[in-house]
Protein backbone atom coordinates (compact mmCIF):
# COMPACT_ATOMS: atom_id res chain seq x y z
CA UNK A 1 0.00 0.00 0.00
CA UNK A 2 1.21 3.46 -1.00
CA UNK A 3 1.62 6.09 2.38
CA UNK A 4 -0.83 8.67 2.82
CA UNK A 5 1.15 11.32 1.17
CA UNK A 6 1.78 9.80 -1.67
CA UNK A 7 -1.90 8.92 -2.08
CA UNK A 8 -2.69 12.42 -1.65
CA UNK A 9 0.12 13.62 -3.59
CA UNK A 10 -0.62 11.54 -6.78
CA UNK A 11 -4.75 13.01 -6.34
CA UNK A 12 -3.74 16.12 -4.82
CA UNK A 13 -1.12 18.10 -6.86
CA UNK A 14 -2.19 21.40 -5.74
CA UNK A 15 -2.96 20.45 -1.74
CA UNK A 16 -6.29 19.78 -0.18
CA UNK A 17 -7.91 23.20 -1.26
CA UNK A 18 -7.26 26.50 -3.44
CA UNK A 19 -4.76 28.96 -2.78
CA UNK A 20 -0.75 29.12 -1.83
CA UNK A 21 -0.92 26.86 0.76
CA UNK A 22 -0.38 23.44 -1.22
CA UNK A 23 -0.10 20.87 2.10
CA UNK A 24 -2.15 18.54 3.41
CA UNK A 25 -3.20 19.73 6.92
CA UNK A 26 -6.36 20.95 6.24
CA UNK A 27 -9.35 18.68 4.93
CA UNK A 28 -10.91 19.74 1.61
CA UNK A 29 -13.72 21.91 1.92
CA UNK A 30 -15.62 20.85 -1.37
CA UNK A 31 -17.31 17.61 -0.92
CA UNK A 32 -16.72 15.53 -4.03
CA UNK A 33 -12.88 16.23 -3.77
CA UNK A 34 -13.28 14.69 -0.13
CA UNK A 35 -15.24 11.56 -1.99
CA UNK A 36 -12.19 11.11 -4.78
CA UNK A 37 -9.64 10.69 -2.22
CA UNK A 38 -11.19 8.26 0.13
CA UNK A 39 -13.42 6.40 -3.06
CA UNK A 40 -9.96 5.29 -4.49
CA UNK A 41 -8.39 4.13 -1.63
CA UNK A 42 -11.30 1.66 -0.42
CA UNK A 43 -11.66 1.04 -4.49
CA UNK A 44 -7.76 0.06 -4.59
CA UNK A 45 -7.85 -2.18 -1.24
CA UNK A 46 -11.50 -3.68 -1.02
CA UNK A 47 -11.48 -3.45 2.72
CA UNK A 48 -15.01 -2.47 2.56
CA UNK A 49 -15.50 -6.37 1.50
CA UNK A 50 -13.97 -7.16 5.46
CA UNK A 51 -15.96 -8.60 8.19
CA UNK A 52 -16.07 -4.69 9.84
CA UNK A 53 -18.09 -3.75 7.15
CA UNK A 54 -20.13 -6.58 6.02
CA UNK A 55 -21.02 -8.58 8.98
CA UNK A 56 -23.97 -6.95 10.51
CA UNK A 57 -24.69 -10.47 12.51
CA UNK A 58 -21.44 -9.69 14.70
CA UNK A 59 -21.95 -6.57 17.28
CA UNK A 60 -18.25 -6.86 18.70
CA UNK A 61 -17.41 -6.15 15.25
CA UNK A 62 -19.48 -4.51 12.80
CA UNK A 63 -18.87 -0.55 12.58
CA UNK A 64 -22.21 0.66 10.70
CA UNK A 65 -24.15 1.27 14.01
CA UNK A 66 -26.67 3.55 14.73
CA UNK A 67 -24.44 5.56 16.11
CA UNK A 68 -22.30 5.38 13.04
CA UNK A 69 -25.04 6.79 10.83
CA UNK A 70 -26.04 9.83 12.99
CA UNK A 71 -22.31 11.03 13.18
CA UNK A 72 -22.34 10.77 9.51
CA UNK A 73 -25.47 12.50 8.95
CA UNK A 74 -25.17 15.01 11.59
CA UNK A 75 -21.69 15.95 10.32
CA UNK A 76 -22.91 16.11 6.97
CA UNK A 77 -26.14 18.31 7.33
CA UNK A 78 -23.70 20.55 9.07
CA UNK A 79 -21.36 20.92 6.18
CA UNK A 80 -23.91 21.34 4.12
CA UNK A 81 -25.69 23.84 5.65
CA UNK A 82 -22.72 26.01 6.51
CA UNK A 83 -20.60 25.37 3.20
CA UNK A 84 -17.33 25.12 4.85
CA UNK A 85 -15.89 22.36 6.99
CA UNK A 86 -17.06 21.42 10.55
CA UNK A 87 -14.72 20.70 13.34
CA UNK A 88 -15.89 16.94 13.70
CA UNK A 89 -14.66 16.50 9.94
CA UNK A 90 -11.75 18.24 10.30
CA UNK A 91 -10.83 16.06 13.20
CA UNK A 92 -11.35 12.96 11.25
CA UNK A 93 -9.24 14.27 8.78
CA UNK A 94 -6.39 15.02 11.03
CA UNK A 95 -6.69 11.08 12.10
CA UNK A 96 -6.41 9.95 8.54
CA UNK A 97 -3.69 12.43 8.08
CA UNK A 98 -1.53 12.38 11.32
CA UNK A 99 1.09 9.70 10.13
CA UNK A 100 1.11 10.66 6.78
CA UNK A 101 4.45 9.28 5.85
CA UNK A 102 3.30 5.65 6.62
CA UNK A 103 1.66 3.25 4.29
CA UNK A 104 -1.90 3.24 4.65
CA UNK A 105 -3.34 0.34 7.12
CA UNK A 106 -6.51 -1.31 7.59
CA UNK A 107 -6.97 0.72 10.84
CA UNK A 108 -7.47 3.74 9.17
CA UNK A 109 -10.39 1.98 6.83
CA UNK A 110 -12.70 2.84 9.10
CA UNK A 111 -12.18 6.69 9.14
CA UNK A 112 -11.77 6.62 5.23
CA UNK A 113 -15.29 4.97 5.06
CA UNK A 114 -16.42 7.89 7.28
CA UNK A 115 -15.01 10.02 5.31
CA UNK A 116 -16.77 8.81 2.50
CA UNK A 117 -20.02 8.48 3.21
CA UNK A 118 -19.82 12.22 5.02
CA UNK A 119 -18.87 13.82 1.08
CA UNK A 120 -21.44 11.80 -0.41
CA UNK A 121 -24.78 12.58 2.69
CA UNK A 122 -23.30 16.48 2.27
CA UNK A 123 -23.91 16.21 -1.69
CA UNK A 124 -27.72 15.55 -1.64
CA UNK A 125 -29.07 17.01 -4.93
CA UNK A 126 -25.95 17.94 -6.23
CA UNK A 127 -27.21 16.41 -9.85
CA UNK A 128 -30.49 18.46 -9.63
CA UNK A 129 -31.64 21.85 -9.69
CA UNK A 130 -31.20 23.61 -6.35
CA UNK A 131 -34.73 24.90 -6.06
CA UNK A 132 -35.84 21.25 -5.51
CA UNK A 133 -32.55 20.28 -4.12
CA UNK A 134 -32.81 19.15 0.29
CA UNK A 135 -30.06 21.37 0.37
CA UNK A 136 -29.17 24.93 -1.80
CA UNK A 137 -25.89 25.27 -1.14
CA UNK A 138 -23.56 22.47 -2.75
CA UNK A 139 -25.77 22.18 -5.79
CA UNK A 140 -25.91 25.95 -6.51
CA UNK A 141 -22.14 25.87 -6.91
CA UNK A 142 -22.36 23.05 -9.89
CA UNK A 143 -25.13 25.38 -11.10
CA UNK A 144 -23.13 28.61 -11.76
CA UNK A 145 -20.13 26.64 -12.70
CA UNK A 146 -22.24 24.97 -15.25
CA UNK A 147 -23.94 28.32 -16.17
CA UNK A 148 -20.88 29.99 -16.33
CA UNK A 149 -19.38 27.40 -18.73
CA UNK A 150 -21.89 27.57 -20.89
CA UNK A 151 -20.93 31.54 -21.29
CA UNK A 152 -17.72 31.45 -21.36
CA UNK A 153 -16.41 28.51 -22.16
CA UNK A 154 -14.59 28.08 -18.60
CA UNK A 155 -15.31 27.58 -15.12
CA UNK A 156 -12.76 28.97 -12.21
CA UNK A 157 -15.31 27.50 -9.80
CA UNK A 158 -14.96 24.06 -10.95
CA UNK A 159 -12.02 24.00 -13.23
CA UNK A 160 -13.31 20.38 -14.89
CA UNK A 161 -16.53 20.74 -15.57
CA UNK A 162 -18.64 19.18 -17.54
CA UNK A 163 -16.07 15.62 -17.24
CA UNK A 164 -15.96 16.03 -13.26
CA UNK A 165 -17.10 17.89 -10.05
CA UNK A 166 -14.17 18.20 -8.45
CA UNK A 167 -12.23 20.99 -8.07
CA UNK A 168 -8.67 19.94 -6.62
CA UNK A 169 -8.11 16.49 -8.29
CA UNK A 170 -7.50 16.44 -12.09
CA UNK A 171 -10.25 14.92 -14.25
CA UNK A 172 -6.68 13.24 -15.46
CA UNK A 173 -6.68 11.14 -12.87
CA UNK A 174 -10.42 10.10 -11.91
CA UNK A 175 -13.36 11.76 -12.11
CA UNK A 176 -16.27 12.06 -9.65
CA UNK A 177 -20.39 13.08 -11.08
CA UNK A 178 -23.74 12.62 -9.92
CA UNK A 179 -25.13 10.01 -8.86
CA UNK A 180 -28.77 8.36 -9.28
CA UNK A 181 -29.07 4.44 -8.59
CA UNK A 182 -27.80 2.62 -5.46
CA UNK A 183 -27.32 -0.80 -6.17
CA UNK A 184 -29.27 -3.39 -3.85
CA UNK A 185 -27.43 -5.85 -4.36
CA UNK A 186 -24.05 -7.06 -4.55
CA UNK A 187 -20.59 -5.47 -2.41
CA UNK A 188 -19.24 -3.14 -4.35
CA UNK A 189 -17.69 0.24 -3.91
CA UNK A 190 -20.65 1.71 -5.68
CA UNK A 191 -22.98 0.07 -3.13
CA UNK A 192 -21.43 2.50 -0.39
CA UNK A 193 -23.12 6.19 -1.87
CA UNK A 194 -26.26 7.80 -2.99
CA UNK A 195 -25.05 10.88 -4.48
CA UNK A 196 -21.76 10.52 -5.67
CA UNK A 197 -20.51 8.36 -7.80
CA UNK A 198 -16.20 7.37 -8.71
CA UNK A 199 -15.57 7.27 -12.72
CA UNK A 200 -12.32 6.58 -14.53
CA UNK A 201 -10.39 9.73 -16.14
CA UNK A 202 -11.56 11.26 -19.18
CA UNK A 203 -8.52 9.14 -20.90
CA UNK A 204 -10.44 6.43 -20.44
CA UNK A 205 -14.05 7.92 -20.97
CA UNK A 206 -15.37 11.16 -21.01
CA UNK A 207 -18.17 11.92 -18.68
CA UNK A 208 -20.84 14.71 -18.70
CA UNK A 209 -24.03 15.31 -16.74
CA UNK A 210 -26.09 18.18 -17.73
CA UNK A 211 -29.02 18.84 -15.18
CA UNK A 212 -29.51 22.87 -16.35
CA UNK A 213 -33.39 22.05 -17.29
CA UNK A 214 -36.50 24.15 -16.35
CA UNK A 215 -38.69 20.64 -17.46
CA UNK A 216 -36.79 18.91 -14.72
CA UNK A 217 -39.44 20.22 -12.32
CA UNK A 218 -42.19 18.92 -13.66
CA UNK A 219 -44.64 16.51 -12.68
CA UNK A 220 -46.52 14.11 -14.01
CA UNK A 221 -45.64 11.22 -17.13
CA UNK A 222 -43.19 10.99 -19.10
CA UNK A 223 -44.61 10.23 -22.78
CA UNK A 224 -42.18 9.12 -25.64
CA UNK A 225 -43.36 8.35 -29.14
CA UNK A 226 -41.19 5.76 -30.60
CA UNK A 227 -41.06 5.86 -34.54
CA UNK A 228 -38.96 2.61 -35.99
CA UNK A 229 -37.72 4.18 -38.76
CA UNK A 230 -36.82 3.16 -41.66
CA UNK A 231 -39.95 1.27 -41.97
CA UNK A 232 -37.78 -0.81 -45.34
CA UNK A 233 -34.20 -1.96 -44.82
CA UNK A 234 -32.77 -3.33 -48.54
CA UNK A 235 -29.80 -4.88 -48.62
CA UNK A 236 -27.97 -2.33 -50.80
CA UNK A 237 -28.27 -0.14 -47.88
CA UNK A 238 -25.60 -1.85 -46.90
CA UNK A 239 -22.42 -1.97 -48.66
CA UNK A 240 -18.69 -3.62 -48.89
CA UNK A 241 -15.75 -1.15 -48.35
CA UNK A 242 -13.10 -2.24 -51.10
CA UNK A 243 -10.10 -1.61 -48.44
CA UNK A 244 -8.89 -4.27 -46.31
CA UNK A 245 -5.96 -5.25 -44.19
CA UNK A 246 -6.41 -9.12 -44.82
CA UNK A 247 -8.91 -11.20 -46.83
CA UNK A 248 -10.77 -12.32 -43.43
CA UNK A 249 -11.18 -9.26 -42.10
CA UNK A 250 -13.58 -7.41 -44.29
CA UNK A 251 -15.53 -3.87 -43.62
CA UNK A 252 -18.90 -2.43 -44.38
CA UNK A 253 -21.34 0.44 -44.14
CA UNK A 254 -24.94 1.80 -43.53
CA UNK A 255 -26.65 4.11 -45.31
CA UNK A 256 -29.13 5.91 -42.96
CA UNK A 257 -31.44 8.75 -43.19
CA UNK A 258 -34.96 9.25 -44.17
CA UNK A 259 -35.30 8.58 -47.78
CA UNK A 260 -37.97 8.82 -50.49
CA UNK A 261 -39.13 6.37 -52.61
CA UNK A 262 -36.62 6.51 -55.41
CA UNK A 263 -33.79 6.16 -52.54
CA UNK A 264 -32.64 9.62 -52.77
CA UNK A 265 -32.20 11.46 -49.24
CA UNK A 266 -35.14 13.55 -47.57
CA UNK A 267 -34.97 16.65 -46.78
CA UNK A 268 -35.25 18.00 -43.54
CA UNK A 269 -38.24 19.54 -43.80
CA UNK A 270 -39.74 16.47 -45.30
CA UNK A 271 -38.85 14.75 -42.49
CA UNK A 272 -40.02 17.06 -39.79
CA UNK A 273 -43.82 16.87 -41.48
CA UNK A 274 -43.80 13.16 -41.02
CA UNK A 275 -42.92 13.42 -37.64
CA UNK A 276 -45.21 16.21 -36.75
CA UNK A 277 -48.05 14.00 -38.36
CA UNK A 278 -47.39 11.23 -35.76
CA UNK A 279 -46.92 13.41 -33.02
CA UNK A 280 -50.51 15.10 -34.46
CA UNK A 281 -52.15 11.74 -34.79
CA UNK A 282 -50.81 10.85 -31.01
CA UNK A 283 -52.30 13.83 -29.29
CA UNK A 284 -55.62 11.67 -29.11
CA UNK A 285 -53.98 9.96 -26.61
CA UNK A 286 -52.35 12.53 -24.61
CA UNK A 287 -52.45 16.20 -24.94
CA UNK A 288 -48.28 16.25 -24.08
CA UNK A 289 -45.65 14.85 -26.06
CA UNK A 290 -42.52 14.66 -24.14
CA UNK A 291 -39.99 12.76 -26.42
CA UNK A 292 -39.46 11.33 -29.54
CA UNK A 293 -37.00 8.60 -30.17
CA UNK A 294 -35.72 6.99 -33.35
CA UNK A 295 -33.20 3.96 -33.51
CA UNK A 296 -29.82 3.56 -34.89
CA UNK A 297 -28.76 5.25 -38.13
CA UNK A 298 -32.61 6.55 -38.31
CA UNK A 299 -30.93 10.36 -39.50
CA UNK A 300 -27.69 11.24 -40.99
CA UNK A 301 -25.55 13.21 -39.01
CA UNK A 302 -26.18 16.27 -41.41
CA UNK A 303 -30.15 15.63 -41.01
CA UNK A 304 -30.22 15.69 -36.82
CA UNK A 305 -29.93 19.21 -35.74
CA UNK A 306 -32.40 20.71 -38.63
CA UNK A 307 -35.00 18.21 -37.44
CA UNK A 308 -34.55 18.94 -33.95
CA UNK A 309 -34.87 22.68 -34.19
CA UNK A 310 -37.80 22.61 -36.25
CA UNK A 311 -39.62 19.90 -34.04
CA UNK A 312 -38.71 22.12 -31.19
CA UNK A 313 -40.71 25.09 -33.11
CA UNK A 314 -43.72 23.12 -34.49
CA UNK A 315 -44.01 21.68 -30.73
CA UNK A 316 -43.22 23.66 -27.50
CA UNK A 317 -44.37 20.97 -25.45
CA UNK A 318 -41.14 18.45 -26.99
CA UNK A 319 -38.23 18.07 -24.09
CA UNK A 320 -36.20 15.30 -25.68
CA UNK A 321 -35.21 14.48 -29.29
CA UNK A 322 -32.88 11.12 -29.75
CA UNK A 323 -32.31 9.49 -32.62
CA UNK A 324 -29.15 7.33 -34.08
CA UNK A 325 -27.28 8.91 -36.82
CA UNK A 326 -24.61 7.94 -39.09
CA UNK A 327 -21.91 9.82 -41.14
CA UNK A 328 -22.16 9.33 -45.05
CA UNK A 329 -18.25 8.51 -46.48
CA UNK A 330 -18.88 11.35 -48.77
CA UNK A 331 -18.57 14.11 -45.60
CA UNK A 332 -16.05 12.11 -43.86
CA UNK A 333 -13.65 9.62 -44.21
CA UNK A 334 -13.61 8.77 -40.34
CA UNK A 335 -17.58 7.86 -40.33
CA UNK A 336 -19.41 7.53 -37.09
CA UNK A 337 -22.32 6.02 -35.82
CA UNK A 338 -23.99 7.84 -33.30
CA UNK A 339 -26.54 9.08 -30.46
CA UNK A 340 -27.65 12.67 -31.51
CA UNK A 341 -29.70 14.06 -28.54
CA UNK A 342 -31.21 17.23 -28.14
CA UNK A 343 -32.81 18.95 -25.21
CA UNK A 344 -35.60 21.26 -26.07
CA UNK A 345 -37.51 23.91 -23.72
CA UNK A 346 -40.55 26.24 -25.38
CA UNK A 347 -39.81 25.47 -29.03
CA UNK A 348 -35.88 26.16 -28.92
CA UNK A 349 -32.98 23.75 -28.45
CA UNK A 350 -31.17 24.02 -25.02
CA UNK A 351 -28.47 22.16 -25.82
CA UNK A 352 -27.50 18.67 -28.15
CA UNK A 353 -24.67 16.76 -28.54
CA UNK A 354 -23.71 13.10 -30.45
CA UNK A 355 -22.47 9.84 -28.41
CA UNK A 356 -20.64 8.00 -30.73
CA UNK A 357 -20.98 4.00 -30.74
CA UNK A 358 -18.42 2.78 -28.64
CA UNK A 359 -17.92 -0.61 -30.40
CA UNK A 360 -18.06 -1.91 -33.84
CA UNK A 361 -21.12 -4.49 -35.26
CA UNK A 362 -18.98 -7.37 -36.33
CA UNK A 363 -21.46 -9.08 -38.68
CA UNK A 364 -20.32 -12.92 -39.82
CA UNK A 365 -22.02 -15.77 -40.98
CA UNK A 366 -24.81 -16.55 -38.73
CA UNK A 367 -26.20 -12.93 -38.94
CA UNK A 368 -25.41 -12.20 -42.74
CA UNK A 369 -27.81 -15.22 -43.19
CA UNK A 370 -30.60 -13.84 -40.36
CA UNK A 371 -30.65 -10.50 -42.32
CA UNK A 372 -30.28 -12.07 -45.67
CA UNK A 373 -27.64 -10.12 -46.71
CA UNK A 374 -25.90 -12.56 -48.52
CA UNK A 375 -25.96 -10.67 -52.03
CA UNK A 376 -23.85 -7.74 -50.29
CA UNK A 377 -21.82 -9.72 -47.91
CA UNK A 378 -19.56 -12.53 -48.16
CA UNK A 379 -20.50 -14.85 -45.86
CA UNK A 380 -17.15 -16.05 -45.64
CA UNK A 381 -15.67 -13.37 -44.15
CA UNK A 382 -16.15 -11.49 -41.03
CA UNK A 383 -17.57 -8.04 -41.73
CA UNK A 384 -16.73 -4.73 -39.62
CA UNK A 385 -18.74 -1.57 -39.27
CA UNK A 386 -16.67 0.83 -40.73
CA UNK A 387 -16.93 3.76 -38.30
CA UNK A 388 -14.72 5.47 -35.96
CA UNK A 389 -14.68 4.33 -32.04
CA UNK A 390 -11.93 6.98 -30.60
CA UNK A 391 -12.85 9.87 -27.81
CA UNK A 392 -15.23 7.78 -26.15
CA UNK A 393 -17.65 9.79 -24.03
CA UNK A 394 -21.21 9.29 -22.00
CA UNK A 395 -23.28 11.87 -21.23
CA UNK A 396 -25.96 11.44 -18.52
CA UNK A 397 -28.97 14.30 -18.50
CA UNK A 398 -31.81 14.82 -16.07
CA UNK A 399 -35.35 14.40 -17.60
CA UNK A 400 -37.56 15.18 -14.37
CA UNK A 401 -36.60 15.43 -10.90
CA UNK A 402 -34.28 12.95 -9.11
CA UNK A 403 -33.99 11.00 -12.47
CA UNK A 404 -31.51 10.81 -15.29
CA UNK A 405 -31.06 9.28 -18.60
CA UNK A 406 -28.64 7.52 -20.66
CA UNK A 407 -28.73 6.64 -24.25
CA UNK A 408 -26.16 3.89 -25.72
CA UNK A 409 -25.98 2.27 -29.50
CA UNK A 410 -26.16 -0.87 -29.73
CA UNK A 411 -23.12 -3.17 -28.75
CA UNK A 412 -22.61 -0.96 -26.13
CA UNK A 413 -25.25 -2.15 -24.65
CA UNK A 414 -23.94 -5.69 -24.58
CA UNK A 415 -20.07 -5.20 -24.40
CA UNK A 416 -18.70 -4.31 -20.85
CA UNK A 417 -15.50 -2.20 -21.61
CA UNK A 418 -15.07 0.85 -21.71
CA UNK A 419 -18.28 2.25 -20.86
CA UNK A 420 -21.06 -0.21 -18.88
CA UNK A 421 -18.88 0.60 -15.83
CA UNK A 422 -19.57 4.31 -15.68
CA UNK A 423 -23.69 3.37 -16.56
CA UNK A 424 -23.42 0.99 -13.49
CA UNK A 425 -21.51 3.80 -11.32
CA UNK A 426 -24.09 6.60 -12.11
CA UNK A 427 -26.97 4.14 -12.59
CA UNK A 428 -29.06 6.57 -14.84
CA UNK A 429 -33.07 5.90 -14.21
CA UNK A 430 -33.39 4.92 -17.79
CA UNK A 431 -31.68 3.89 -20.79
CA UNK A 432 -32.58 3.93 -24.16
CA UNK A 433 -30.60 1.58 -26.60
CA UNK A 434 -31.12 2.32 -29.83
CA UNK A 435 -30.58 -0.43 -32.17
CA UNK A 436 -30.15 -2.20 -35.63
CA UNK A 437 -31.33 -5.25 -34.72
CA UNK A 438 -34.35 -8.29 -35.24
CA UNK A 439 -37.58 -8.27 -33.27
CA UNK A 440 -37.14 -6.92 -29.66
CA UNK A 441 -37.56 -10.31 -27.85
CA UNK A 442 -37.12 -11.17 -24.09
CA UNK A 443 -35.00 -14.18 -24.71
CA UNK A 444 -32.73 -12.37 -27.32
CA UNK A 445 -29.34 -10.56 -26.51
CA UNK A 446 -31.07 -7.21 -25.58
CA UNK A 447 -33.53 -8.88 -22.83
CA UNK A 448 -30.41 -10.33 -21.37
CA UNK A 449 -28.49 -7.59 -21.23
CA UNK A 450 -31.35 -5.02 -19.92
CA UNK A 451 -32.45 -7.31 -17.27
CA UNK A 452 -28.61 -7.15 -15.76
CA UNK A 453 -28.70 -3.06 -15.94
CA UNK A 454 -32.42 -3.51 -14.15
CA UNK A 455 -30.93 -5.63 -11.32
CA UNK A 456 -28.10 -3.72 -10.86
CA UNK A 457 -27.95 -0.78 -10.84
CA UNK A 458 -31.49 -0.84 -11.06
CA UNK A 459 -32.20 1.24 -14.42
CA UNK A 460 -35.20 1.00 -16.33
CA UNK A 461 -34.02 0.07 -20.20
CA UNK A 462 -35.89 0.82 -23.37
CA UNK A 463 -34.52 -0.97 -26.45
CA UNK A 464 -35.62 0.51 -29.83
CA UNK A 465 -35.22 -1.39 -33.33
CA UNK A 466 -36.09 -0.07 -37.06
CA UNK A 467 -38.68 -2.48 -38.63
CA UNK A 468 -37.63 -2.71 -41.50
CA UNK A 469 -34.23 -4.89 -39.95
CA UNK A 470 -36.96 -6.62 -38.36
CA UNK A 471 -38.68 -7.26 -40.88
CA UNK A 472 -35.21 -8.49 -42.90
CA UNK A 473 -34.57 -10.91 -40.06
CA UNK A 474 -37.69 -13.53 -41.38
CA UNK A 475 -37.70 -15.47 -43.94
CA UNK A 476 -40.38 -14.54 -46.73
CA UNK A 477 -43.11 -15.56 -46.07
CA UNK A 478 -43.20 -16.23 -42.11
CA UNK A 479 -45.74 -14.49 -39.62
CA UNK A 480 -44.81 -10.65 -39.67
CA UNK A 481 -42.84 -9.88 -36.57
CA UNK A 482 -43.52 -6.19 -34.94
CA UNK A 483 -42.03 -6.43 -31.97
CA UNK A 484 -39.89 -3.00 -32.26
CA UNK A 485 -39.35 -2.71 -28.32
CA UNK A 486 -38.25 -3.78 -25.84
CA UNK A 487 -38.97 -2.24 -22.27
CA UNK A 488 -37.47 -3.80 -18.64
CA UNK A 489 -37.73 -2.09 -15.15
CA UNK A 490 -36.12 -2.87 -11.75
CA UNK A 491 -38.20 -5.41 -10.26
CA UNK A 492 -40.63 -6.18 -13.09
CA UNK A 493 -40.65 -8.49 -16.26
CA UNK A 494 -39.86 -7.90 -19.24
CA UNK A 495 -42.36 -6.06 -21.91
CA UNK A 496 -42.06 -6.80 -25.39
CA UNK A 497 -43.59 -4.10 -27.21
CA UNK A 498 -45.48 -5.10 -30.54
CA UNK A 499 -46.30 -1.76 -33.59
CA UNK A 500 -49.72 -3.12 -34.34
CA UNK A 501 -50.38 -3.82 -37.87
CA UNK A 502 -51.23 -0.73 -39.82
CA UNK A 503 -49.35 1.79 -37.04
CA UNK A 504 -46.41 3.52 -37.70
CA UNK A 505 -45.64 4.71 -34.10
CA UNK A 506 -45.80 3.37 -30.67
CA UNK A 507 -46.62 6.12 -27.70
CA UNK A 508 -45.26 5.16 -24.47
CA UNK A 509 -46.23 6.74 -20.98
CA UNK A 510 -43.47 6.27 -18.38
CA UNK A 511 -44.48 7.41 -14.59
CA UNK A 512 -41.81 8.30 -12.05
CA UNK A 513 -42.22 6.89 -8.31
CA UNK A 514 -40.16 7.51 -5.38
CA UNK A 515 -38.03 4.65 -4.68
CA UNK A 516 -35.86 4.44 -1.34
CA UNK A 517 -32.58 2.87 -1.41
CA UNK A 518 -30.26 2.20 1.28
CA UNK A 519 -26.47 2.03 0.94
CA UNK A 520 -24.09 -0.92 2.18
CA UNK A 521 -23.25 1.24 5.48
CA UNK A 522 -27.14 1.79 6.34
CA UNK A 523 -27.96 4.69 5.27
CA UNK A 524 -31.36 5.28 3.89
CA UNK A 525 -32.30 8.52 1.01
CA UNK A 526 -35.87 9.12 2.47
CA UNK A 527 -36.96 8.17 -1.00
CA UNK A 528 -34.83 10.27 -2.96
CA UNK A 529 -34.43 7.70 -6.11
CA UNK A 530 -36.98 7.67 -8.83
CA UNK A 531 -38.33 4.65 -10.87
CA UNK A 532 -39.57 4.74 -14.17
CA UNK A 533 -42.47 2.80 -14.45
CA UNK A 534 -44.27 1.51 -18.14
CA UNK A 535 -47.80 3.00 -17.80
CA UNK A 536 -49.45 2.89 -21.04
CA UNK A 537 -48.37 1.92 -24.58
CA UNK A 538 -50.38 2.56 -27.61
CA UNK A 539 -49.72 2.33 -31.34
CA UNK A 540 -50.01 5.23 -33.54
CA UNK A 541 -50.76 5.92 -37.30
CA UNK A 542 -50.59 8.61 -39.67
CA UNK A 543 -54.31 9.84 -39.80
CA UNK A 544 -55.91 9.82 -43.45
CA UNK A 545 -54.52 11.92 -45.74
CA UNK A 546 -51.55 12.93 -43.35
CA UNK A 547 -48.74 10.10 -44.91
CA UNK A 548 -46.21 11.56 -46.99
CA UNK A 549 -46.37 10.34 -50.78
CA UNK A 550 -42.62 10.24 -50.83
CA UNK A 551 -42.16 8.11 -47.46
CA UNK A 552 -41.77 4.51 -48.08
CA UNK A 553 -44.43 2.62 -45.37
CA UNK A 554 -44.95 -1.05 -46.60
Amino acid sequence: MPTVFEHLRELLPRGTNPGPDHSFRKCPAWPPDLFAVAATLLDSSSYYATPPFTAGWDETAYIFTDDYVKQVTDIAETWARAGTVPPALQELWGGFTRDGDAEIRPDLLPTIIRLLAIADAASIGVGFAPTMAPSKGFPSVVLEALFTLASTGKSTILPYVPSSLCKMVPNTKVCVQPKTNTPLVGCTLRSLSHNLALLPSIGVVATSWLFMHPAEERAGPFNILLIPYPYVVNANDFAAVPEAADDIHRFFTVRGGWRDRNGRSAKPKQIVGAICALIDAARIETDEIHGVVLPECALTSSQAGHVASELARKNPDLELFVSGTITSERRSRRPRNCAYTARLYRGQVLDHWSQSKHHRWSLEARQITQYHLGSILDPDHTWWEKIDVSNRTCVFTVVRWGASLAVLVCEDLARFDPVLPVINSVGPNLVIALLMDGPQLERRWPGRYATVLADDPGSAVLTLSSLGMIRRSTMPGAGDQRQIALWKQAGGSACELSLPSGDHALLLSLTTSPYGQTTMDRRHDDGGTRRFVLSGARGVRFDEGTAPKWLRLD
